[in-house]
């Protein structure tokens, strides 16, 4: 229930965040028509991801006071053998993408055009540092360290294996239902997963937000070979 409110409460403070932005933007266009653009101003989608993380952080401070789901610092411990999970993560965006060739879809890179759309300069590296490192630590914290915590304690309390799988797979899915996008959720609940599951047997956040991160960056990374081949 936290994580819902916390989830609700992004998605409130994207929407101030969006109409504060827009009423600066000096736009004539509504906000519920750019909300729709394929392709809306990068002003728009800063303050969405912004005002959305600042709900998921808030939900996580909140845990972590009232729930305790970090209980030591060695969780946000780094080692040297954790950059072996870029690899990882390179690996799930390339799985992702083989997984889809079969289906000739052409709105895959949907979500990535969307949010870079014609963004060019500092605004294009603003929202490429935004999507390689801002959503993976925000997201992880948020899904793995909040809401895992919470399946786990809901469904397998006490921890049997199969029912850890289970808030496992449910926290995968979540994760993949929240970003929206019909067309990707496959894919995003499958790497959902994947990430969950390197969160459960690490019991570190940095491995999974590595991962993630690796992930997101090779999207990113494609995007701009794409634009300097074009």
């Amino acid at each position: 229930m936290l994580c819902l409110g916390g989830f609700i409460a992004g998605e409130i403070t994207a929407l101030l965040f969006a109409i504060i932005g827009h009423s600066f933007s000096g736009t004539h266009v509504s906000l519920q028509t750019i909300s729709h653009q394929s392709e809306p101003p990068p002003w728009y989608l800063i303050a969405s991801l912004t005002g959305l993380w600042v709900g998921f952080g808030g939900c996580v401070v909140v845990a972590q006071r009232q729930f305790s789901i970090f209980p030591s610092r060695d969780v946000f411990s780094a080692r040297w053998r954790d950059l072996w999970f870029i690899l990882l993560g390179v690996g799930c965006q390339i799985a992702v993408g083989l997984a889809y060739l079969p289906f000739h879809l052409h709105n895959l890179n949907g979500p990535t055009n969307k949010i870079f759309g014609g963004a060019h300069g500092p605004v294009f590296a603003l929202l490429c540092l935004l999507t390689a490192l801002g959503a993976p630590v925000f997201e992880e914290l948020f899904f793995r360290g909040a809401l895992l915590c919470g399946l786990s304690n809901l469904i397998a309390n006490p921890p049997v294996i199969v029912w850890s799988l289970c808030a496992i797979a449910l926290d995968g899915v979540l994760f993949g239902v929240a970003h929206g996008e019909l067309v990707q959720l496959p894919g995003l609940a499958a790497t959902g997963i994947v990430l969950a599951l390197v969160y459960a047997r690490t019991k570190r956040m940095l491995p999974s937000m590595i991962t993630h991160a690796s992930f997101n960056t090779l999207a990113v990374l494609s995007l701009v070979a794409q634009r300097a081949h074009g």
